[in-house]
């Protein structure tokens, strides 16, 4: 897709009003400096959600939600960016420019018309297929709900799709993973004799393809389509599309592990499921299923295998695991599938089902646990052992704690105790339980008190002397605040939100964000003294930090002759 440049980006932000924006959604009420209302992102009574009009920037101080305008719109209305920077630039009039003209856009384009021909074939093949039609029968499947997720069948044969998109090169065909080519170069159908399962986008575009087989002898009992320029596996879910469409707001996300547990679940009026595409659930899968709802219900077949998938999506889920979400996990029992429990038991008996699913950290303990014997000191000394790197990975300070009660209950350890064992920081409840004022910038080094300010208030590093002076600091910090200074002063009219923007990896993000979200503990007229005398202390520090490290080295006789002789003219008045 075309780029929208960067520069354009940066001048929306600052013609947008963030407080005009989230106020449409999010009734705004004004405090003090700034506006807040009760957190869109998570449940709760007592607002902390704040929007700062002068930062152009929304922080939440229970969940960390943050961002810019931008942002909002991504995270809040489910928009991808191109809609969002498309969503606010119509507001304000300006039209969205692309970077030179990307051939792939059009490529991409043509993909889709592709995919969709594809499809529509295999939907008229299904209605003159009565061996596929009597399948989908026998599995309990209705017209309309094939009709709704656009069913389809692939007919036998090496060229009936060929034959029909005759007009499409084959190097297209090809490249949409339609056909396959084979090691003697024969090209020929990739899908035959199966039911069609169609992979669609958020926007109802088919970007790619599942196939059974209807005979359970024949193998691969699924076949996807291959990772083509559109269709990437590891990140799509299938039913996603039909699951928004059906549900103007998806409260919560059943993961099943088939396309037919989708189907069946749907057509008994549970219309929120969706599934991986025969894969393990990937980091990828577990961020997209977050940006669409904080309930997850992750549900597999009560066997080896289904508890081995629960296990794999555990562990990526963890990764993302802040305050405000929740995760749990349903094993069905021995020899049942959503599919199958649903036509037995209906929507009330599955429902009742999900009421008897284990928490994530119920999960974690007990699958940690399995084999081990929590009666001895060994067991339990182990069984702890298994589970710290599990339980320092968590990143919701506030989850990460109770998990951490949950495994001194278990370990029969204190908790203050085993989070000091684990090397974790102390964990105050005073200091973090989740409250809508303002943290102060206590407690912060002079890197991250330095950091702040600029973050705070970007145009400050134009009224910075002798900016170039900074790159040589070695001191931990030092690179993320050289590329502070450089955006700065490249562009001094960057807001906060805007500024922040330029950090798209995640923990960055949020970091920066805490400082920009912190009060300040001087006056805004004092900003630039404290910035300056926190720049020099830094310089003073760094000095200090390289001529500790020379003494040691010159102790340890560690140093050059060359070394020595600047360390000695280093020491002349």
């Amino acid at each position: 897709m075309a780029r929208i440049p960067q520069q354009f980006i940066d001048e929306l932000l600052t013609r947008v009003d963030i407080v005009d924006i989230i106020d449409k959604t999010v009734p705004l009420k004004k405090k003090g400096a700034n506006y807040s209302a009760c957190c869109p992102f998570h449940n709760e009574k007592t607002p902390s959600f704040t929007v700062s009009q002068p930062k152009q920037f929304y922080y939440c101080f229970g969940c960390g939600a943050s961002g810019n305008a931008l942002g909002f719109l991504i995270e809040h209305d489910r928009l991808n960016f191109v809609e969002a920077v498309k969503s606010l630039a119509a507001q304000v009039g300006m039209e969205v420019p692309t970077d030179v003209h990307d051939d792939k856009t059009e490529q991409r384009h043509l993909y889709y018309t592709i995919m969709q021909q594809a499809s529509e074939f295999y939907q008229t093949q299904l209605r003159n297929a009565d061996t596929a039609v009597n399948y989908l029968k026998q599995r309990g499947l209705t017209g309309k709900i094939a009709k709704q997720f656009q069913l389809g069948y692939a007919p036998a044969g090496w060229e009936n799709l060929r034959q029909h998109l005759q007009d499409v090169s084959e190097e297209d065909l090809l490249a949409c993973g339609l056909l396959i080519k084979n090691e003697h170069g024969k090209v020929y159908d990739r899908f035959r004799d199966r039911i069609m399962f169609p992979i669609r986008d958020r926007q109802g575009r088919t970007i790619g393809f599942g196939g059974r087989v209807l005979s359970s002898d024949d193998t691969p009992k699924y076949l996807n389509s291959p990772e083509t320029v559109i269709f990437h596996k590891g990140s799509e879910l299938y039913g996603l599309y039909e699951a928004q469409q059906a549900n103007r707001q998806l409260e919560q996300i059943i993961v099943v592990e088939g396309y037919m547990d989708v189907i069946g679940l749907a057509q008994h009026g549970v219309t929120n499921t969706v599934a991986t595409l025969g894969t393990a659930t990937t980091k990828q899968n577990a961020e997209r299923l977050f940006r669409y709802c904080d309930n997850i219900i992750f549900s597999f077949d009560g066997d080896k295998a289904g508890r081995t998938a629960a296990w794999r999506a555990l562990e990526n889920i963890l990764l993302l695991l802040e305050d405000g979400l929740n995760v749990r996990f349903l094993f069905l029992p021995e020899g049942e599938d959503p599919d199958s429990l649903i036509r037995q038991k209906g929507k009330p008996g599955f429902e009742k089902n999900i009421e008897h699913s284990l928490s994530c950290a119920d999960f974690l303990l007990k699958h940690l646990s399995q084999d081990v014997n929590l009666n001895t000191v060994e067991g339990r000394s182990r069984f702890t052992k298994l589970a710290e790197p599990y339980i320092k990975q968590i990143p919701g300070k506030i989850f990460q704690q109770l998990m951490l009660e949950e495994l001194a209950k278990r370990s029969q350890l204190d908790p203050d105790q085993l989070r000091e064992l684990l090397g974790l920081p102390r964990f105050s409840r005073t200091r973090d339980k989740i409250s809508s004022k303002n943290k102060k910038m206590t407690h912060r080094t002079i890197m991250q008190k330095a950091i702040g300010l600029i973050v705070q208030q970007p145009s400050l590093a134009k009224s910075i002397e002798n900016p170039e002076s900074y790159a040589s600091l070695t001191l931990p910090g030092a690179d993320l605040l050289n590329q502070l200074l450089e955006k700065c002063i490249a562009s001094p009219n960057l807001s906060t939100g805007a500024l922040l923007a330029h950090w798209p990896e995640k923990k960055t993000q949020r970091w920066l964000a805490e400082l920009a979200a912190e009060e300040l503990l001087t006056e805004e007229q004092q900003y630039s003294i404290e910035l300056s005398d926190s720049l020099k202390k830094l310089i003073q520090l760094d000095h200090k930090q390289k001529e500790d490290l020379l003494h040691q080295r010159l102790a340890a006789g560690e140093l050059s002759d060359e070394e020595k002789q600047a360390y000695a003219n280093s020491l002349k008045p």
